[in-house]
């Protein structure tokens, strides 16, 4: 008889629609947003629930006092400020520093099934206004590798015009302007970082998205606000517990009350979904500590502003930006002392080691991926090794290295492994 399991899912970083501020930014690129949607689901066997919900009370009572807050008054992450976050575990205060060590010691205990996805906000508004596009015969590019370009392009140089262009009406009409504009901003950067080293493989890879764009027939799908799917979290689940060799018959889902996520959950044929508040589920606090966890360390990450690259205000004096510069985490990131350094091999027991994670749903992964390098990079050291790279003042480089392998890897499998091509 199959073993029947309850997963409890949360998400961090949930924007339900996307669409153009009056400022002309997006919705999901103001200075609190994120580009990654967060989705963790975290399982156990339905057997044990209920001793482990008891578990997990016992923690948060205990836990709670570290916060002074009564028994009756809720300890979610939305309690933790973002600057405990802002260099990871060596910039948490002592309440918060104690709280993850002792969550991820519990976790580490009970042994849960986790699986956690973060999905592009900006590649699924893309690949939803380019859904219907038609790529020339002598297409060979894949077209993962087609919206992760795409992606980056529009991340790192959108202009104003440019995501106006992707929310007016006018343009469904007239796709030409839009693949214009593209094209225009596209010659702008490539004739700026064709001989800056740095930049040659994105070089390479916009000069491709160039061709696909001037070669491509447009039918554009043009939406004033674009509805988030949720869709992606259950056909990704799926395919975790295919991995797992788990049927999805004896699952069992709570969600943290999401009416969206309930309905696309409904598809997945599982043995029950259910609706509950986190103010009653012991265990649905406990997901929303792991999504707002992984949640706040990517946004940490790529918040540091010794790794941003400066921002382009107008694509025209792209050449007053420094683009030559190579960027680097902050040293903050390493200056772990010996007390908080295990913390980090904790975490990636608990989160990586310990898991089956699959491919991500995205093509632009970049961020899933510097969270789970990070995590590996420190995770996997012990102290001596650690603290010797630390003293030498370069574990910024060491982790690029690590980070930049980790994601040609992955590219490498997701774009050229595949028989994706359009």
């Amino acid at each position: 008889m199959q073993k029947e399991y309850t997963f409890f899912f949360d998400e961090s970083f949930h924007d339900r629609s996307i669409n153009r501020l009056s400022n002309g930014n997006l919705n999901i690129m103001t200075p609190d947003s994120l580009e990654s949607y967060i989705g963790v689901f975290c399982g156990f066997p339905t057997k044990d629930t209920e001793k482990i919900t008891l578990k997990y009370l016992a923690f948060e009572s205990k836990i709670k006092k570290l916060f002074n807050l009564s028994d009756i008054q809720e300890l979610k992450t939305e309690n933790f400020h973002r600057k405990n976050f802002r260099f990871g575990i060596q910039s948490m205060g002592k309440p918060v520093f104690q709280f993850y060590k002792e969550f991820f010691t519990l976790l580490n205990e009970v042994k849960p099934i986790i699986y956690f996805d973060c999905i592009s906000k900006i590649e699924f508004l893309l690949r939803k206004v380019f859904r219907n596009l038609k790529f020339s015969n002598d297409c060979i590019f894949s077209k993962d590798a087609f919206f992760y370009s795409l992606t980056k392009f529009l991340i790192n140089y959108h202009t104003d015009k440019l995501l106006a262009l992707l929310f007016q009406p006018t343009t469904q009409s007239n796709p030409g302007v839009l693949q214009k504009e593209i094209n225009i901003t596209l010659e702008t950067i490539l004739n700026y970082i064709e001989n800056i080293k740095r930049k040659e493989k994105e070089y390479r890879s916009f000069v491709e998205l160039q061709h696909i764009l001037v070669t491509a027939t447009f039918d554009l799908d043009i939406e004033e606000k674009v509805n988030f799917s949720y869709s992606p979290n259950c056909e990704q689940f799926l395919k975790f517990l295919r991995v797992q060799n788990i049927s999805n018959k004896s699952i069992s889902i709570v969600i943290d009350n999401e009416e969206n996520t309930f309905n696309a959950m409904q598809q997945g044929n599982f043995l029950s979904v259910r609706q509950d508040d986190s103010k009653q589920c012991a265990l649905l606090r406990g997901t929303d500590f792991i999504s707002g966890f992984v949640g706040r360390i990517i946004f940490a990450l790529y918040n540091d502003e010794a790794f941003k690259e400066n921002p382009i205000s107008d694509i025209n004096d792209i050449s007053f930006n420094d683009l030559e510069t190579k960027r680097l985490r902050s040293k903050n990131w390493f200056k772990l002392t010996k007390e908080r350094f295990p913390l980090y091999n904790l975490i990636y027991e608990v989160l990586l080691k310990n898991q089956k994670q699959i491919s991500p749903y995205s093509s632009y992964a970049d961020q899933e991926i510097s969270f789970q390098s990070l995590i590996e990079y420190i995770g996997i050291q012990d102290w001596n090794e650690f603290s010797n790279y630390n003293t030498t003042s370069m574990n910024p480089e060491y982790f690029n290295t690590f980070l930049c392998e980790k994601i040609q890897e992955y590219y490498n499998y997701r774009f050229y492994s595949s028989q994706n091509y359009c």
